[in-house]
């Protein structure tokens, strides 16, 4: 046999065993038949490998049901089938089924819920610990958490009298023992001592303790300190006397006090965007009410001279009958 036919052969064997798998899965072939066929392909796929190594001298004859071959050739190792496997061990039990439940000990089921869904059936998930019922069906009530707190300030007295009974008992281990006395002396309320560092006071501290903050603002600090800054009087005046002074306000322009004449070479209109007046930013300066403003009017007009404000020259009376004469 040649490296053809047995590739061939192979490929024969390939499409049986894909055509029993078929013939399993639709039933008409059991378990057993489709494993003994199984094995039978097995069996011809390693004596093609023992013809593809030693030649055709390993050919074995037909099966005859006896184990040995005809030839006197080495047996071939024999296959033997697996056991189909139970529903029993090859499923698993759903942790809180019914059959989980069925199964558990008579402890365990003691804690499932007493509850029922909508279509009756009981429900299946535990109780939650102190209740009958598990959180979804009012385990975590605000009346079951107040039972269980009663019910463990109930107990409290019996607790403390096993904890001291550990703290007691020889049998028990220095670290038990030293744990029971720390919980026993706790919940009886005395506590270990706090320590207290006691020494000189440090500079920070002095200097802080000294320190005393205030909300008063700037101007009545400086009244109670009594003092006046150069800054809130102008031309040795402050404002309180500058509003005493009254001073008749500006109603004509003086030429002399203008400034001088502008640049006539200079554009009326900006060329370019650099050129243009920059946008004044607005003041920081916080609002100033009316009788601020007033009181600086008066300031400024105390401090221009009467006769700078009128030019009895240009603004005078025009000439009478008594000029000509």
């Amino acid at each position: 046999m040649n490296t053809r036919q047995i590739k061939r052969k192979r490929k024969l064997l390939s499409n049986k065993a894909a055509a029993l798998k078929e013939l399993r899965e639709i039933g008409d072939l059991t378990e057993e038949q489709y494993m003994s066929q199984i094995a039978e392909i097995q069996k011809q796929r390693r004596w093609l490998r023992t013809v593809e190594k030693y030649g055709d001298d390993a050919r074995p004859s037909e099966p005859s049901g006896e184990t040995p071959m005809a030839n006197g050739s080495a047996n071939l190792p024999a296959v033997i089938p697996k056991e189909p496997e139970t529903n029993s061990g090859a499923t698993r039990v759903t942790r809180y089924s019914e059959e989980w439940w069925s199964r558990a000990k008579p402890s365990v089921q003691q804690h499932r819920c007493k509850a029922h869904r909508k279509t009756g059936d009981r429900c299946k998930q535990p109780a939650i610990a102190g209740a009958t019922v598990c959180r979804v069906h009012g385990g975590a009530a605000k009346h079951v958490k107040m039972a269980a707190r009663a019910r463990i300030e109930n107990a409290a007295d019996r607790m403390a009298k096993e904890l001291l009974g550990m703290a007691i008992d020889p049998d028990m281990s220095p670290q038990v023992k030293l744990a029971a006395i720390r919980d026993a002396l706790d919940r009886g309320g005395l506590k270990p001592t706090t320590s207290v560092e006691i020494g000189p006071t440090k500079g920070f501290e002095e200097i802080l303790g000294d320190l005393e903050f205030s909300t008063a603002t700037r101007e009545e600090s400086r009244a109670a300190r009594g003092y006046i800054d150069p800054a809130d009087s102008i031309g040795g005046q402050s404002f309180s006397e500058l509003d005493t002074t009254h001073t008749a306000p500006a109603t004509a322009y003086s030429p002399d006090l203008s400034s001088a004449d502008d640049d006539c070479d200079r554009p009326t209109a900006p060329q370019s965007d650099q050129q243009r007046p920059r946008r004044q930013s607005r003041p920081t300066a916080r609002p100033i009410t009316g009788e601020d403003a007033m009181r600086v009017a008066h300031m400024v007009n105390g401090l221009l001279s009467p006769d700078a404000l009128i030019d009895p020259d240009a603004y005078g009376l025009p000439p009478g009958r008594s000029a000509g004469r």
